[in-house]
């Protein structure tokens, strides 16, 4: 668990989590259910509300706003979603400008349990389970004193203009970067383009070596299991032995996108000749735009600009926009 993670208790009232230590702003803590006996660090709910069971609504970006105590006697930990009306008769983020969001999901753990602190069958005995719970990582946005707190759940906060914001996952392809032996320049420039043309609310980055299935298993985790909504990568398109990023992520798109393959060839293309040796490839897995780009810092920057003015209305068909693409009011937002 990271350093900066205060303890926590599990012993919980009903639709409640519960502090037993003060969090510090930025720690990062699974939320894990109250059937499993306290675990220092780890944030508790109960069992008014079921673990997200890789959930679109416990996507990354997702929101714990404090509520008020006595808004919700029943059950104080509850699913809402933006312009639907809460128990309470409060419509579910009205009026709620994010200063008051605690919490935010930012990836996924799967924990194995550990023995029950009941046995099922009533004989007395702990048994282990050999299933796994899935757990969202929950960062603190502000400092939270230790105490009971009640929240509700919210979508991610939408872009300055209204419109939905995004998460992004870079991922570096680098045998040397994961080594250690070369310094990472691409990744930290995807997220700097990324960033000036798409409204993020959450942005996290990896760097492992040039290995097809470690390439899968990440993009699937991250796609499918934490629900990131762009996922880009650097480096292994070109004609290296070691370079199979095209052959890793293929197999796994639902639908392959060669019109952002051509913008990116033809920008690069307009610039040098050997772009021409690029595999670079794009699709989307679920509800995940994923693209492929090289490795130098020069084709990131070239391949992305290409297609960045297009990511945003993308993004929102394959999340269910049903505006029409040419419509005069998705125009203005283009």
């Amino acid at each position: 668990m990271p350093a900066d993670t205060a303890p926590l208790s599990s012993a919980s009232a009903p639709g409640r989590i519960v502090l037993c230590a003060a969090l510090p702003a930025g720690g990062v803590a699974p939320l894990t259910p109250d059937i499993l006996p306290p675990l220092p660090g780890f944030v508790t709910h109960t069992t008014c509300l079921p673990l997200p069971d890789c959930g679109a609504d416990w996507r990354v970006g997702t929101r714990l706003v404090a509520a008020e105590p006595t808004a919700y006697p029943d059950r104080t930990l509850h699913m809402e979603k933006t312009g639907k009306t809460a128990k309470n008769g409060r419509e579910a983020g009205k009026g709620d400008d994010g200063q008051n969001a605690v919490l935010t999901v930012v990836g996924r753990l799967l924990l194995p349990r550990p023995p029950l602190t009941r046995a099922p069958q009533g004989d007395g005995e702990s048994r282990f389970s050999p299933h796994t719970w899935p757990c969202p990582l929950l960062r603190t946005l502000h400092p939270l004193a230790a105490g009971r707190r009640c929240f509700t759940i919210l979508p991610p906060l939408p872009g300055p203009d209204g419109r939905p914001s995004w998460s992004l996952a870079w991922i570096t392809l680098s045998d040397k970067g994961a080594a250690g032996l070369r310094h990472d320049e691409s990744g930290p420039l995807m997220a700097e383009l990324t960033r000036a043309g798409l409204p993020l609310h959450h942005e996290q980055g990896f760097l492992i070596p040039d290995d097809v299935n470690a390439l899968r298993a990440l993009v699937l985790e991250l796609s499918l299991g934490q629900g990131y909504d762009l996922v880009l990568t650097s480096g292994g398109t070109g004609l290296s032995p070691r370079d199979a990023t095209p052959e890793a992520l293929l197999p796994l798109f639902d639908r392959r996108l060669p019109g952002f393959e051509q913008a990116m060839m033809t920008a690069s293309l307009a610039k040098t000749p050997t772009a021409a040796l690029s595999r670079a490839v794009s699709g989307t897995i679920g509800k995940t735009i994923v693209l492929t780009l090289p490795g130098s810092r020069k084709a990131v920057r070239e391949n992305l600009e290409a297609v960045l003015p297009a990511l945003p209305h993308a993004l929102e068909k394959l999340h269910g926009d049903p505006s029409d693409c040419g419509s005069p009011e998705q125009g203005k937002h283009a």
